[in-house]
């Protein structure tokens, strides 16, 4: 028994030897490209991938995967600015009235209460700088900015009771709207509380505005150190060539008057009571352009207490031909203001004056 059952434990041992070594060499059957194919078991075992499953390996390609596929939005195709002609010669056809240097002559006229003719008619010059940054349709939120520098005007043939020509010019003016694609307000509750609003937000300013005006009765000048408004953006477009604005605001201003032995000054506030609107619209191609604007302006000052000025302003603009690439325009403007005359001479005064005339503009 002993030996015997030395012998069956050595065949036992081998045997099980044997199995496991050939368990690799049957692993490798099982996998060899030469052996038969179930496709339909494979097909059972691999459902074909969703769109949410991620790709088997990292270096699997859309293409690669079966089934349906998504596709990737793609970004509208801009406008054309320049054309060609059958010679081959570029001409452009897109033109930008928010950033450009421009220059203007026109003839101006303005009419008193009665609606007859003053004597305050003559040729205006003007020039002035605008630069803005528009947002595009697929920002989710970015600022609308505009800019504009050194804005000046002047009639040579009109001259005011200081022996100056009329003229006013402008340091600097601002306007920044916050544009968004879905506008909120998030009241901080726990959880918080967000409710759409029709508008989007801004503010504007205008700083160093001085003017020497034909209409006053006194030798003098004024200045307008400061005016901001707080505005509501109806509109809602992402670019400046389309607004709905209505704000509210102070101005501040200062009439100086010069006599033979002093200069007497008089301070002008409105505080937060300015409102204004405004509608603009411009069409892509910078072809066609009109602005509506309105200010009502309830002013304390200290000569003459409350009182209330108004301004009104219409202005058209077309494209009507373009010098090397450069448009000139033609543009109309009517212009209503209901003032005060600085220091109580001859107490408010209604003006409307009518401007026609060509704007060259380099950008």
């Amino acid at each position: 028994m002993g030996g015997r059952g030395r012998n069956i434990w050595s065949t036992g041992a081998w045997a099980v030897a044997l199995v496991v070594g050939m368990m690799p060499a049957v692993a490798l059957a099982q996998h060899d490209d030469t052996a038969p194919v179930d496709l339909k078991a494979i097909h059972d075992d691999n459902p074909k991938p969703k769109l949410s499953d991620p790709p088997a390996t990292p270096d699997a390609k859309p293409s690669d995967v079966t089934g349906p596929t998504r596709s990737l939005p793609t970004a509208a195709i801009p406008p054309p600015e320049y054309i060609k002609d059958d010679r081959g010669r570029e001409y452009s056809i897109r033109f930008d009235a928010g950033n450009r240097f421009w220059v203007s002559g026109a003839w101006q006229t303005t009419l008193d209460p009665s609606g007859l003719p003053t004597p305050d008619n003559a040729m205006e010059l003007a020039m002035g700088i605008q630069l803005r940054d528009d947002c595009t349709r697929s920002d989710m939120d970015c600022w609308k900015v505009g800019h504009e520098f050194l804005v000046a005007s002047v009639s040579p043939g009109l001259i005011a009771p200081s022996d100056w020509p009329a003229m006013t010019a402008r340091l600097v003016g601002g306007r920044y709207i916050r544009y968004m694609r879905r506008p909120s307000v998030t009241l901080p509750t726990r959880p918080p509380l967000t409710f759409s609003i029709p508008f989007h937000v801004g503010m504007e300013f205008a700083a160093g505005t001085a003017q020497i005006p034909s209409v006053s009765h006194v030798p003098g000048w004024e200045l307008e150190v400061f005016q901001g408004n707080v505005l509501l953006e109806f509109w809602r477009h992402p670019t400046q060539h389309r607004a709905l604005v209505l704000g509210v605001g102070v101005r501040y201003t200062i009439s100086m008057k010069d006599s033979e032995d002093s200069t007497d000054v008089e301070h002008q506030l409105s505080p937060f009571t300015a409102v204004m609107a405004q509608f603009h619209f411009e069409t892509e191609d910078g072809m066609y352009w009109v602005d509506l604007l309105g200010r009502y302006l309830p002013t304390w000052s200290n000569e003459a207490g409350w009182f209330t000025e108004a301004q009104a302003r219409l202005r058209l603009e077309r494209v009507i031909l373009a010098l090397n690439d450069l448009p000139i325009r033609l543009f109309l403007e009517a212009d209503f203001q209901r003032h005060m005359l600085p220091f109580r001479v001859g107490g408010l005064q209604d003006d409307l004056r009518f401007l026609a005339g060509f704007s060259w503009s380099a950008q």
